[in-house]
C-alpha cells in the first residue's frame, strides 16, 4: 500500500499499514453507525405508527362485526355542508384504527335506493349535524332507518357557520317538525 503526501510539502510516497488500517476502521465504523441509525429509524416508523392501542397489551384493538353488519360506522351527513368534514373523520379513524370499516356515501354508495340497507348493515350511526341536515330527504331517510333498526347514534355538531355549521337551537327547531320531539334522557 502506498500513501502519498499530496497535501504536504513533498511528493514522497511511503508505506504505512497502520494509517491505512486505522482509516479503514473509521470508514467501517461510520458505515456501521449509519446503517444502525437507518435500521433504527425504519423500526421506529414501523412500530410507532399513529394509532389507538389497548393499554393492557399495547396492540391495536381487534375490530369485529356482528353477523349482518358490514360496517362499524355509517357517516350520515348533508353533502353541501358536511362532506369535507366527514371525509376527514373517515381518514382519521381509518388511520387510528386499521381495519375499521366506515360507510361514506362517496366511497360506498352505488345505489341511492340502498341507503336503508346500508344503515341496517352498520353497527353505529354518526350523524354530522350541520346547516340543512334536517331539510335533506336522504338524511331523514337515514335517521328514520336508524331509529327503526334501533341503531346507536353518535352526534357531531358543526357550529362554525364558516364551515357549514348552524346553531344547535336552529337544528333542533328543524328536527321537531320533521322527526318529532326528542325524548329527554329520563324517557329513553
Amino acid at each position: 500500500v502506498c500513501m502519498c503526501d499530496f497535501l504536504g510539502s513533498g511528493d514522497s510516497c511511503e508505506y504505512d499499514l497502520t494509517t491505512v488500517f486505522a482509516s479503514l476502521l473509521v470508514v467501517l465504523g461510520v458505515c456501521c453507525c449509519g446503517g444502525t441509525f437507518v435500521f433504527g429509524c425504519l423500526c421506529y416508523r414501523r412500530y410507532n405508527k399513529p394509532g389507538l392501542r389497548l393499554e393492557s397489551t399495547g396492540q391495536p384493538p381487534e375490530l369485529t362485526l356482528e353477523k349482518g353488519h358490514e360496517y362499524h360506522l355509517f357517516l350520515s351527513h348533508i353533502w353541501a355542508t358536511g362532506q369535507d368534514q366527514v371525509a376527514v373523520i373517515k381518514r382519521s379513524l381509518t388511520s387510528l384504527l386499521p381495519g375499521v370499516k366506515i360507510f361514506l356515501d362517496v366511497d360506498d354508495l352505488n345505489d341511492i335506493d340502498q341507503l336503508e340497507k346500508h344503515i341496517e348493515a352498520s353497527a353505529v350511526i354518526l350523524v354530522f349535524l350541520s346547516a340543512g341536515y334536517f331539510k335533506s330527504r336522504n338524511c331523514l331517510r337515514e335517521i328514520r332507518a336508524a331509529v327503526a333498526h334501533e341503531k346507536p347514534f353518535i352526534l357531531v355538531h358543526e357550529s362554525d357557520p364558516t364551515k357549514g355549521g348552524a346553531p344547535f337551537k336552529e337544528l333542533e327547531d328543524m328536527f321537531r317538525p320533521t322527526c318529532g320531539t326528542p325524548s329527554s334522557p329520563s324517557q329513553s
